[in-house]
């Protein structure tokens, strides 16, 4: 999809079509995060963090760390 930007002030605004807000399950509240490498940017919705997937994710890196230790010490001695 190709869009133009609008002038909105002294800054440029990019506007988004109803049907990709409703593919993105976005609406004009939902919060964004935009990061760039200097040649492009993306635009990503923030999404509240679910409790339940957060402790699961922090239990596995946990678990991770615990097997994996020795090799991660060894190779930080490299």
């Amino acid at each position: 999809m190709q869009k133009n930007l609008t002038r909105n002030g002294n800054s440029y605004a990019l506007t988004l079509d109803k049907p990709l807000m409703e593919l993105l399950n976005m609406s004009p509240e939902t919060p964004v995060e935009i990061r760039t490498d200097g040649q492009s940017f993306l635009v990503t919705p923030v999404r509240p963090i679910d409790p339940a997937r957060a402790t699961a994710f922090l239990e596995a890196v946990n678990q991770v760390n615990t097997t994996f230790e020795p090799m991660f010490q060894a190779l930080a001695k490299r």
